[in-house]
């Protein structure tokens, strides 16, 4: 996949050089976003390695090789603004906007403590706590982007400073829904990003055949706004692009949307057969790991070497076990409560409240 790279430097209105966001970053931070892209994967792994024990419930659809754009998302705008994950990406999302392991694990296993009470699992998590803004993943393939851009007119009536971005799968891509959304957004200029992680693979269906034109960020212009297609493999490019976007609708000037391509390394599902691909297909996608190319990078820049490296990952693999750990101690829901969470009076997303 050969994706044109923007240059390094533009010009600034008063002819100053406009570092990008991702040049600003300092050797900490860089190392910093390795460790997220790892504990991010790392933490896909074990949940492959709990499920296939049989100890965890329900169903699981990972997300190694979407690491990059999980890592970099929550970096590339503010604390204060809203993301909406897919399943693919929320739970990295959750972990680096700050929800612990243990709250994280607690709802994998269905606990009392988990960040939706157990009764979400491991797919849909996410919270309306003001403090996170990670809102839930809906279910309904594309929908939530009639939600996000709903949350997108509410910020802008109210002349909030906030944006939302909104990220979808390639599947949702061809949804009626997401494109009313976009035109609809397009007209009031809301203050949304739409991110599609196109991995080239909706369930079992190949991205070839269910578009008829090569790129989704090409759509864009029927819509009003810009589109932009980012190698999704690549955290600083993913971060360079949320970034603009975020910021070209804080400032007014409405959506962007960005295409976001990356390769899923494992099944749709556990179990998937896969029969819709090769070996070789995957064994080539993997050369372009996210993980594995972000390393690269941080070692030719002498920023990581292999004890390092080696820290780094024992590190992230004590949190996620610890989280586990503790969060295999806590109590399942009661079922006296099971209708406690269906509706809730008094507080509202967005620090709204009756």
């Amino acid at each position: 996949m050969a994706i044109s790279k923007e240059t390094k430097t533009r010009p600034a209105s008063d002819g100053a050089e406009f570092l990008r966001p991702s040049e600003q970053l300092t050797d900490d931070q860089l190392v910093d976003l390795y460790r997220d892209i790892h504990l991010i994967r790392r933490f896909s792994e074990r949940q492959v390695e709990e499920f296939e024990s049989g100890r965890m419930p329900g169903g699981l659809h990972p997300g190694h090789g979407h690491e990059a754009i999980s890592a970099a998302v929550p970096r590339a705008v503010r604390p204060s603004d809203y993301l909406n994950g897919t399943h693919r990406s929320q739970n990295g999302i959750l972990a680096l906007r700050g929800v612990s392991f243990r709250r994280l694990w607690a709802e994998v296993f269905g606990r009392e403590t988990g960040i939706n009470g157990g009764r979400r699992g491991v797919d849909l998590m996410g919270t309306f706590e003001d403090d996170i803004r990670v809102w839930a993943h809906n279910p309904v393939l594309g929908h939530n982007a009639g939600i996000a851009t709903g949350a997108a007119l509410a910020l802008q009536l109210d002349e909030r400073d906030e944006v939302i971005v909104c990220l979808i799968g390639d599947g949702a891509s061809v949804c009626g829904t997401v494109w009313e959304a976009c035109f609809f957004a397009g007209i009031r200029k809301l203050p949304i990003v739409y991110a599609v992680e196109n991995n080239m693979v909706a369930y079992t269906t190949r991205f070839e055949d269910m578009s008829p034109i090569e790129n989704i960020s090409d759509r864009a212009s029927a819509f009003g706004f810009p589109g932009q297609l980012v190698d999704g493999n690549d955290a600083l490019a993913v971060l360079d692009a949320v970034h603009t976007a975020a910021e070209r609708a804080r400032r007014g000037e409405g959506p962007t949307l960005l295409e976001l391509k990356t390769y899923r390394f494992v099944g749709h599902f556990i179990g998937d057969p896969q029969v819709y691909r090769t070996r070789e297909e995957v064994s080539e996608a993997r050369k372009s790991d996210p993980l594995h190319l972000f390393e690269a990078l941080l070692r030719d820049r002498g920023l990581l070497d292999d004890a390092a490296v080696t820290n780094i990952h024992h590190e992230n693999l004590e949190r996620i076990d610890a989280g586990l750990a503790e969060a295999m101690l806590d109590p399942f829901p009661n079922p006296a409560d099971a209708l406690s969470r269906t509706y809730r009076s008094g507080t509202y997303p967005m620090g709204y409240s009756s």
